[in-house]
């Protein structure tokens, strides 16, 4: 009889623990479902949770032995929805690069892009008055110049100026002879031992500096310029505007 009874008891026990154990179940899930979560993991985990409390109330119905199911802290669920957030933000970032990337929005952007503005004409840093008197071309060079640089662009300075027959006068550095001469084209430059340099003389016997090689390179392609974009630049220096009127001496 006492054994009858303490059989009625147990099973009575257990039955209130499992009634006891769904309740706290319900309740919980009714909180899940008033407080909204921000990702769907959390969703899973709660519907985890519930699986393995079933499972416990299972458990402890059959065996008679409470189970202790794991649950969720407040740390792990706010680490899973900061986890959410950032993914939903992820997909939402993307889906914006993809809007903005679509052929419609690109054809958009190419008509209402301004077109480029047409580069303008660099203007030479030397300026020389147009001369329509009578000017000697001088060439200042070194037939014993070492520096290679300077060699090569001696050697092209002459062979453009003899492909554009143009008439100028040599100056040798060199030359002991023409030491003297070379010296006042070194104070009119301020530059020296560095070749080759242009001036131009005017038969009253004043010298003006043109420049070094890259001078008369730069004169050379602006000369190949269209005539429209010469004429709109009066201050361009092409062969005709400095070199005009280029004679060999002044003796009539």
């Amino acid at each position: 009889m006492t054994s009858t009874i303490s059989t009625s008891t147990n099973s009575t026990n257990k039955a209130y623990f499992v009634l006891a154990r769904r309740r706290e179940r319900r309740r919980n899930l009714e909180s899940n479902q008033t407080s909204p979560l921000s990702s769907e993991k959390g969703v899973e985990a709660t519907n985890h949770t519930s699986t393995e409390s079933l499972k416990g109330e299972e458990a402890a119905a059959t065996t008679g032995r409470p189970t202790v199911t794991p649950t969720i802290g407040n740390s792990e669920r706010r680490q899973d929805q900061e986890k959410a957030n950032n993914y939903l933000s992820q997909r939402r970032a993307r889906r914006r690069r993809a809007k903005e990337l679509q052929p419609s929005t690109l054809v958009e952007k190419i008509e209402t892009t301004p077109p480029p503005k047409p580069a303008s004409v660099e203007k030479s840093p030397t300026v020389i008055p147009v001369m329509r008197e009578p000017q000697r071309l001088i060439v200042l060079i070194s037939d014993g110049v070492s520096d290679r640089k300077q060699a090569s662009n001696q050697s092209r300075a002459l062979q453009l100026l003899k492909t554009k027959n143009v008439i100028y006068v040599s100056v040798d550095g060199m030359d002991p002879n023409q030491r003297a001469r070379r010296n006042e084209l070194f104070g009119v430059s301020g530059i020296r031992a560095n070749y080759p340099q242009f001036f131009l003389e005017q038969k009253d016997g004043t010298t003006a500096f043109v420049g070094d090689w890259e001078v008369i390179e730069g004169i050379n392609d602006s000369s190949a310029l269209p005539a429209e974009t010469i004429e709109a630049f009066p201050d361009l220096m092409t062969w005709d505007r400095v070199f005009g009127n280029l004679v060999d001496s002044f003796d009539e």
